[in-house]
């Protein structure tokens, strides 16, 4: 299970879109998409 605060490494929110993340463990890459549905108030 993978959760992600929808903030960016600044740790700003990010608006809604679909987002790609990459994981790099022990040399393999897996790459998949998320989205963020709606915007989140601070």
């Amino acid at each position: 299970m993978i959760y992600w605060n929808g903030k960016n490494e600044k740790g700003h929110y990010v608006t809604p879109g679909v987002y790609i993340y990459i994981f790099e463990f022990k040399g393999q890459k897996t790459s998949k998409t998320i989205s963020k549905k709606t915007a989140v108030k601070e």
